[in-house]
């Protein structure tokens, strides 16, 4: 037993230390014993019970190794559930983690999935839209471009026929051949306008220059005088000669040209239109135009400027249009970083109010 002790110990249990250091205590007591029994020593009363008293003091010794490994088993326990304690707390952690990338990914993959899925609705969105453009367009073409070409055919061809034809006979005809070029120029022009638009993907090119706005409102007005003087609509501007606007002329063109037709197809006979100018503080030049038409209901007034070709309205003479032109005066307003608003009632007339 000391041998297996002493190996124990050596091999770094501790707790083999009391069990050496009885079994020397025992065999001490031991010895003096049988020094006694061969008369080596006296004999008395310790020496006499040198063995019994060596067998207490060895098992109160191997008592206290008991109670030390005891408490190195429970020091070891505690400390095995500490580490216990700390594994599961840093698998808690690990898990944690795992789940919360996990939720992250997913919530990643399912945006990633919801942005793919919304442009692919947007990019089948525009083809749909720019396929009912097309179709709109050839409408266009195939209606309000027709039919005035074969107007003017028509009106030709009794030009050929009608070899008696009075002098105003005659100059009427070439009056009506005449709006009829005039209408299909105009037309043309929006169409050429809208269809740059669409190929600038919405965007619209603009190039400004300073240049005075009465002349190009007079030159406006000499190739819808006509339309006008139809309808015996009065035209009163008020522009000072000197105005200078700074903008795109060739929009600015596309913009007056639109809103004067516009005001001369909705005006009755007998009316009066007013354009004016005046200039505002930072450069900006303000223009209205206002007529004593038809006006605009309620209900349509936040939607004039939208591009509805199918429900182009015809004016108080029956003219027809192709629904673009609004749309494009209000697209080439923004364009030049302008404003456009509108003040209409229902038979009291419309205003027209542009800043640029």
């Amino acid at each position: 037993m000391p041998v297996a002790a002493i190996y124990v110990y050596w091999k770094g249990n501790i707790t083999a230390r009391f069990f050496i250091f009885g079994w020397l205590v025992f065999l001490s007591f031991a010895l003096v014993y049988y020094l006694k029994l061969y008369g080596i020593i006296e004999s008395s009363t310790f020496s006499e019970y040198a063995i019994q008293i060596g067998t207490l003091a060895e098992a109160f010794i191997f008592s206290i190794a008991l109670a030390d490994m005891l408490n190195v088993m429970r020091i070891q326990r505690n400390k095995m559930q500490q580490e216990l304690l700390k594994s599961e707390q840093v698998l808690q952690t690990t898990i944690k983690n795992q789940n919360r990338l996990l939720e992250e990914t997913v919530v990643e993959k399912t945006q990633a999935l919801q942005n793919e899925t919304q442009a692919l609705k947007e990019t089948t969105n525009k083809l749909q839209e720019a396929d009912t453009l097309k179709n709109k367009l050839f409408s266009i073409i195939a209606h309000d471009l027709r039919s005035p070409l074969n107007t003017l055919t028509g009106l030709l061809e009794l030009t050929r026929l009608e070899s008696n034809l009075s002098a105003e006979d005659l100059k009427k005809l070439l009056a009506q051949l005449d709006q009829n070029v005039k209408n299909n120029i105009d037309l043309l022009e929006n169409l050429l306008t809208w269809s740059s638009i669409q190929l600038n993907q919405d965007k619209i090119l603009v190039q400004k220059e300073l240049f005075p706005l009465l002349g190009l409102v007079e030159k406006i007005l000499a190739l819808n005088l006509p339309k006008a003087q139809h309808k015996d609509i009065q035209i009163q501007l008020d522009i000072p000669p000197d105005l200078m606007i700074k903008a795109d002329k060739q929009l600015m063109d596309l913009i007056l040209r639109n809103l004067l037709q516009n005001a001369i197809k909705f005006s009755p006979k007998q009316t009066t239109i007013a354009i004016r100018a005046t200039s505002l503080e930072n450069n900006r030049v303000e223009i209205q135009i206002e007529d004593q038409g038809v006006g605009i209901t309620p209900e349509k007034l936040p939607h004039i400027f939208d591009l509805d070709i199918d429900k182009s309205t015809r004016g108080t003479a029956l003219e027809g249009g192709s629904g673009l032109g609004l749309f494009l005066v209000h697209e080439s307003v923004l364009a030049q970083g302008g404003g456009i608003r509108v003040i209409s009632r229902p038979n009291k007339g419309t205003q027209f109010i542009l800043t640029i």
